[in-house]
């Protein structure tokens, strides 16, 4: 069995990540508040941000991301330390137990669209770009991370996606919809393009990117599917129906904490809509696609991946356990009921995904290799 490469964890940010905020920007840092939840009244830590509560209270337009304990108890204990990269030594022990070599983190704040403002995006993501390479400098090369880049300023996103890999970072993270942009739009070919060259993969990952969208939907009936897991499916539509990848040779884009069941329908959709346009250019939809267009989905344990392997084929899947939002999950190398697999925290959370795919019968080793460490591997260049 070779070395697991986890495609997606998460940190949850704390104050730490603001001290390192530039001082012409120190006035304009987030600041937590404790806020009582409108539903239950029981109090939570909120950040400010311009003025703007986020997350924002369950309801229209609500958010539902992690922030730190109030309990000040709560912030030297481990469950707590290990999520905000606190104690790295503490977390390489958890990956450990998981039988995993490498994380890859994403943000937990910043799968969300916070500002429009560039000059407080470019500040966002220096403070919290520093902060992350921090860690992987304590980490010895264990704990790899994607980039947060200010989308509202491409000149300045260039320049933080080169700071980040020279400092750890082995791709950026984008929402399948960037504010009211699509990744689709000339807006961002520059970013891609200055990518491409370098090496560094997109990582759509699932999050509410879009506050038009958010505005309009209330979590306490959609749950996070609506407003955050279909971003990253949208963001696929646009790039491949507009044959956007095309344009950008060696480019690389990743589709992270998604599952993948949802490829056949997408796939079937464009199709037909390419052949209703054009019937004489239509390319083949299946693992051709995601070979040519560097195309990299992540899938959960429990789908029918032998299925899914006929739509996006075994190079181009890769695995991820959303450690970080994992709830009351314990980090486990063995097999476990589906019930404890999914024990709070979020929906994608599976801290025993990895002992699950070595546990399928329906799956060669070879293939869940592929999976869990050649696939990642070459997607992040690692």
């Amino acid at each position: 069995m070779k070395s697991i490469i986890d495609a997606d964890t998460h940190l949850v940010e704390s104050d730490a990540i603001w001290q390192l905020f530039d001082k012409d920007m120190w006035s304009r840092r987030p600041v937590g508040v404790a806020h009582p939840d409108p539903d239950t009244g029981r109090p939570s830590q909120r950040w400010v941000i311009d003025g703007t509560l986020i997350p924002k209270p369950a309801g229209k337009g609500g958010q539902a991301l992690a922030t730190p304990p109030l309990r000040a108890e709560a912030l030297t204990e481990r469950a707590w330390t290990t999520k905000s990269l606190d104690d790295v030594p503490a977390r390489l022990e958890e990956m450990a137990q998981m039988g995993v070599d490498t994380q890859v983190i994403f943000p937990t704040l910043f799968i969300a669209h916070v500002t429009d403002d560039p000059k407080l995006d470019v500040a966002l993501a220096k403070a919290y770009n520093r902060y992350v390479a921090q860690a992987w400098e304590q980490s010895h090369n264990k704990l790899r991370w994607v980039a947060l880049l200010p989308f509202t300023d491409i000149p300045a996103s260039i320049e933080q996606m080169h700071w980040s890999q020279e400092h750890g970072a082995v791709g950026f993270i984008a929402r399948g919809i960037e504010g009211e942009r699509s990744l689709a739009e000339p807006w961002f070919f520059p970013l891609y393009e200055e990518a491409a060259k370098a090496g560094m993969p997109m990582c759509i990952h699932t999050g509410p990117g879009c506050p038009a969208l958010t505005n309009v939907l209330d979590i306490r009936i959609g749950g996070s599917f609506p407003g955050v897991r279909m971003l990253p499916v949208i963001g696929f539509q646009h790039l491949v129906s507009n044959r956007i990848l095309e344009k950008f040779p060696d480019f690389k884009v990743g589709f992270l904490e998604t599952g993948a069941s949802w490829i056949p329908y997408v796939l079937h959709y464009i199709e037909r809509d390419w052949r209703r346009k054009n019937t004489l250019d239509v390319p083949h939809l299946g693992p051709e696609l995601f070979k040519n267009n560097r195309l990299f989905i992540s899938c959960e344990s429990d789908e029918d991946i032998p299925y899914l392997m006929q739509y996006i084929g075994e190079d181009n899947l890769v695995a991820g356990s959303d450690y970080g939002h994992h709830g009351g999950q314990v980090p486990t190398m063995d097999p476990v009921s589906f019930e404890n697999r999914l024990k709070g925290g979020d929906p994608s959370g599976d801290l025993a995904i990895f002992a699950e795919l070595h546990h399928r019968e329906d799956i060669s080793a070879a293939v869940v290799d592929k999976i869990v460490h050649d696939n990642p591997m070459e997607f992040y260049a690692i």
